[in-house]
């Protein structure tokens, strides 16, 4: 067997293979990953006699990239729609077959519900550098507001326009405590995880269980969509409404602003 060879980004087979630039070096500008445009636009084809269901997952790649694997992704996971892109000759047909599509898969209810059984989905689990959740997330990003709702008006460290002296300390009292709560609920999705052989030296774990992953997804895209978080839970019971999915429990603002939290860090 012919031993397959891992290369540089070819810009050319951006358009040969389907394929989406979706992060660049920030010091080079250098492409260091690429996603399946036919994941994003079709999905994975369900294959004929299998009793697995195809994955919704958008299959992305890593430089250094190999062109034979990602030719074999096409081939496998999207024979028919692959077949019919070989045949198209220009670059703008090519892009067409792509931007045409009236509504993307990934934007579709079926690529956040999978199957209606959720123990076939596995949970999400990313593992966090410390400096990030010790500083971005427990210094800067933390907003002791966001027990409230993204829309709130009142500002908690405002100083009250009336009462007495007594009356004022109680209330700020009680804003700290509040702020104390929200920032440990911030905190709670991480675990810290430490080297055996010396305590200072750790990361952080961050895992969406099983029964999650379906409203972890579905809330992050209804709150990247520009909706707050009293209006991503009004959605999500809605939505509920519909299929009927039992993944999709009430879902309070909290959770929603821990799911929108881990996104924002794997980011970073």
């Amino acid at each position: 067997m012919s031993r397959k060879r891992s290369s540089g980004y070819v810009k050319d087979n951006d358009v040969r293979y389907g394929l989406k630039v979706v992060h660049r070096d920030p010091k080079s500008s250098k492409v260091i990953s690429l996603q399946c445009r036919f994941c994003i636009a079709f999905g994975r084809e369900e294959k004929v006699g299998s009793k697995c269901k195809a994955a919704t997952i958008v299959q992305g790649w890593s430089h250094p990239f190999c062109y034979d694997n990602i030719e074999n992704h096409l081939r496998n996971q999207h024979s028919g729609q692959w077949a019919v892109y070989q045949v198209l000759e220009s670059s703008s047909e090519r892009t067409s077959f792509f931007n045409d599509v009236p509504i993307a898969f990934k934007n579709s209810i079926k690529a956040h519900f999978p199957s209606s059984s959720l123990g076939v989905e596995r949970q999400i689990v990313y593992d966090i550098e410390k400096d990030i959740v010790d500083t971005i997330v427990g210094d800067m990003m933390f907003n002791p507001e966001d027990q409230d709702d993204s829309d709130a008006d009142h500002d908690a460290d405002e100083e009250p326009a009336f009462g007495n002296a007594a009356e004022i300390n109680v209330l700020r009292l009680r804003h700290r405590q509040t702020a104390a709560k929200a920032k440990e609920r911030a905190l709670s999705l991480f675990k810290r995880v430490e080297s055996e052989d010396d305590v200072a030296i750790y990361f952080y774990s961050m895992t969406i269980h099983t029964t999650k992953t379906t409203l972890f997804r579905l809330a992050v895209r209804y709150v990247s969509c520009g909706t707050s978080f009293r209006m991503a839970s009004e959605l999500i019971s809605c939505t509920y409404d519909v299929p009927g999915n039992p993944s999709l429990r009430v879902c309070s603002r909290d959770e929603i602003s821990n799911f929108v939290r881990a996104v924002y860090v794997v980011n970073l």
